[in-house]
């Protein structure tokens, strides 16, 4: 297990990958990420716990973790580039909810058994916003979203009501039929 118990900004990137061992990744009282942070191929992780991470000026990438059961940002309210949520066996639930700004893209994708996408403050998405292959995913909850740069991509999640979908389009479009 890794446990940066002290660590509370990094000026740089963070890259944990290939660690076959490593069952939790905990980061305590890190606050801000000045770069990105990638988290990729760690078969054993079952739990990332950054409960006071607030600010990643770069991207913020999980992908490839099995295991991976448990993602908690409970803070998190600003990446400035991408976030990509992919690959990940055995995530259940994925909840953003102070999360309110991507300055590119985000992307979820090919997660088997994710039943539950939330990001209740996401008010803008500088990209590309695409939720694709995720076999389970049912709810697609990102109400306050007001905002994508690039493009909507909603597609080969084969339990998400239609509706949802089309709410999302509709939230987006706005009264007066235009996009934002």
């Amino acid at each position: 297990d890794v446990n940066l118990s002290a660590l509370e900004t990094i000026d740089g990137y963070l890259q944990v990958n290939s660690n076959a061992e490593l069952t939790s990744l905990s980061l305590p009282v890190l606050a801000a990420l000045g770069g990105g942070i990638y988290i990729s191929h760690n078969d054993a992780l079952a739990e990332m716990d950054c409960p006071k991470l607030e600010s990643v000026d770069g991207y913020l990438q999980v992908s490839g973790n099995e295991q991976l059961s448990t993602v908690n940002l409970p803070l998190l309210g600003m990446v400035g580039g991408d976030v990509i949520v992919g690959n990940i066996g055995a995530l259940t639930s994925l909840d953003l909810p102070s999360l309110t700004t991507i300055g590119r893209s985000l992307g979820v994708a090919s997660n088997p058994l994710l039943t539950s996408l939330s990001c209740s403050t996401l008010a803008s998405v500088g990209g590309l916003l695409q939720v694709s292959d995720n076999a389970s995913l049912a709810t697609l909850d990102l109400p306050a979203l007001e905002a994508i740069g690039v493009g909507l991509a909603v597609y080969s999640n084969v339990m998400l009501p239609a509706c949802q979908a089309q709410t999302l389009v509709d939230q987006l479009i706005g009264p007066l039929g235009q996009t934002t």
